[in-house]
């Protein structure tokens, strides 16, 4: 195997640089794998931006597509039913977001990515060798099997993990203060995401959240009280 490692891409040119050359150069010298230090890619020479990341994962594609050679039969009814249940549901969750404006969270769409890996094996299945799986299967068993004790082990020792985070139980206790100051509705918590969150979520109103401050506060609009919960 064949890896080329660059060192500092730095600013526009040498940006420019590597789209120009790295497609020519991974075919001229046969090369399949690439690392490529980007972390100062922008104009400035210092850090990282989307449009930049865009640009190195477009890249990434053309580079897979030329190493992994594969061929589309949109004739195939499997292919077009794996390509459906990858694609679509993904495509909805994101046009959700951005006409809704609801933020995407990774378990949404944790469901989506168990097929990525039927779409990809069935693409790729006439490259694929049984043979030099097996080690593979072996560790997978391994790791498969250990896990689950891992994590029960893990639960009962800790804590002060978030799965024990006592969010009903504070949420009571900040309604408590509320009320006994005033008969309003709380419509907007300001704080930590989790903390703020979690009141949010239990509190009688379920008010909104308003974003992080340092402070944890509830609003009716009009009146407000800062408060201090568990973390």
């Amino acid at each position: 195997m064949r890896i080329l490692f660059l060192g500092d891409v730095v600013g526009s040119s040498g940006c420019s640089k590597l789209v120009e050359n790295l497609p020519t150069q991974k075919k001229k010298r046969e090369i399949d794998f690439v690392i490529v230090n980007g972390e100062n890619a922008d104009e400035s020479g210092v850090g990282l931006t989307q449009k930049i990341c865009e640009k190195f994962f477009f890249l990434m594609i053309l580079f897979l597509n030329s190493k992994l050679k594969c061929k589309f039969n949109f004739k195939d009814d499997k292919l077009i039913f794996l390509l459906a249940i990858n694609i679509i549901p993904i495509a909805i969750v994101f046009l959700t977001s951005m006409i809704m404006g609801v933020k995407i969270r990774t378990m949404w769409m944790t469901p989506f990515y168990l097929f990525f890996g039927v779409l990809l094996m069935y693409i790729f299945q006439s490259q694929i060798n049984l043979n030099k799986l097996k080690s593979f299967t072996t560790v997978f068993l391994i790791l498969f099997i250990f896990s689950p004790f891992a994590y029960a082990y893990i639960s009962i020792t800790e804590t002060d993990k978030r799965t024990d985070y006592e969010g009903k139980k504070f949420a009571e206790e900040a309604q408590k203060i509320w009320d006994e100051k005033y008969d309003t509705e709380i419509i907007m918590v300001n704080g930590d995401e989790w903390v703020a969150g979690n009141l949010s979520y239990h509190l009688k109103s379920r008010p909104k959240w308003n974003g992080p401050v340092k402070c944890c506060s509830l609003s009716d609009g009009r009146n407000g009280i800062d408060i201090k919960v568990g973390k």
